[in-house]
């Protein structure tokens, strides 16, 4: 794959990850859970200052009706998402099962076999490069 083709790969990947992982309606306890988590994994100081406050000021909200605030806030959360070890083991098996499959996968088959493109992240990214001589 080029490197045009692998971005186009990651970020249908991350599309499909939020429609997995994140509701349709995201609400201040869903911004306020990935704020405790960003922090637990010590991805929080990773986001930009910009970001951070922004998830600050929205988790007091109960919902929100704009789509730009909403896209903003989902694309956070993916952010955060996919700087996690699970978030980056998904990312990597989507890509290896676009790969295996002809016309893509959709939402159904990542839903379908989530625990399968999951190990299959885990190992490919628990596999050393082909640089790696041990000893």
């Amino acid at each position: 794959m080029s490197a045009l083709e692998d971005g186009k790969a990651i970020e249908k990947a991350k599309s499909l990850l939020s429609e997995i992982l994140l509701s349709e309606r995201i609400t201040g306890a869903d911004v306020e859970k990935y704020i405790r988590k960003a922090i637990r994994y010590n991805v929080w100081r990773l986001l930009p200052d910009e970001r951070r406050i922004f998830l600050i000021l929205a988790r007091r909200k109960r919902s929100f009706t704009s789509k730009l605030i909403s896209e903003v806030i989902r694309s956070s959360l993916i952010e955060i998402e996919s700087l996690t070890l699970r978030g980056k083991a998904l990312i990597h098996g989507i890509i290896l099962k676009f790969k295996e499959m002809i016309f893509g996968i959709g939402k159904k088959e990542v839903e379908r076999e989530k625990d399968i493109i999951l190990a299959l992240g885990i190992s490919h990214l628990n596999a050393p490069s082909l640089g790696y001589v041990p000893g």
